[in-house]
C-alpha cells in the first residue's frame, strides 16, 4: 500500500510540476504578515506599497466623472 501511494504521490507531483504550477521563488508571506499588521493609523486599504498611486487614481477618476455628469446636466437644463 505504501508503494502505491508513493507512485501516485509522484505523479501527482509530475503533474503538478509539468503543468507549470509550481514556483520556485520566496515565501513572502512574513513580509507581507508585518507590512498589514502594523499599526501606522491608515486603514488597510492604503497600507499596500502601491495603494495610495491606486486610491488617488480612483479618487481623481471619480471627481473627473461627477464634474462631466454635472456640466452635462447644466448644459442640458440650459
Amino acid at each position: 500500500m505504501d508503494a502505491v501511494r508513493r507512485l501516485y504521490l509522484r505523479r501527482v507531483e509530475q503533474d503538478v510540476n509539468s503543468a507549470g504550477l509550481s514556483v520556485n521563488r520566496p515565501n513572502r508571506v512574513s513580509y507581507y504578515q508585518s507590512l498589514f499588521q502594523r499599526s501606522p493609523g491608515l486603514p488597510v486599504y492604503l497600507q499596500g506599497p502601491n495603494d495610495r498611486f491606486i486610491y488617488r487614481s480612483c479618487m481623481i477618476a471619480s471627481a473627473a466623472g461627477i464634474g462631466i455628469c454635472l456640466a452635462s446636466i447644466y448644459l442640458m437644463a440650459s
